[in-house]
């Protein structure tokens, strides 16, 4: 989808698409993203596994392109967990976090001015619970 209205903003989160923690996965609400020119709306909430690996890992949003239909293309989304932190060039990181064994997952609601829009990664090191008080 492309729309002017959009068209000064960076590569990034334009709305929604919050992330929350919930029995093992990272939960991704509804939203819209920018990448490369292109608005990609996420109208339902994705869900990534995630489990204690006592080093970084990145939640990354990998944009992808169908043209296996001769009548039109079809750009979509793929979200998954990965432990290298550079990007491939069709990548966007949307979260990080250091999870060691034994620890929870919390996730701290960071605002961003009046707006609860982020535009780039979100860093969850330091909420990562440490399994200790």
């Amino acid at each position: 989808m492309q729309d002017g209205s959009y068209a000064d903003h960076t590569d990034g989160l334009l709305k929604g698409c919050e992330i929350h923690a919930e029995d093992g996965r990272l939960v991704i609400g509804k939203g819209m993203l920018k990448f490369h020119d292109f608005i990609y709306l996420l109208m339902e909430e994705e869900e990534v596994a995630y489990q204690p690996k006592n080093r970084w890992q990145v939640l990354k949003a990998e944009f992808l392109e169908d043209d296996t239909n001769l009548d039109y293309k079809a750009y979509r989304v793929r979200f998954f967990l990965d432990e290298e932190l550079e990007l491939g060039e069709n990548q966007m990181e949307m979260c990080r976090f250091y999870l060691r064994e034994g620890s929870a997952l919390r996730v701290n609601r960071v605002r961003y001015g009046k707006s609860d829009l982020c535009y780039g990664g979100r860093n969850w090191g330091e909420n990562a619970a440490s399994g200790g008080g």
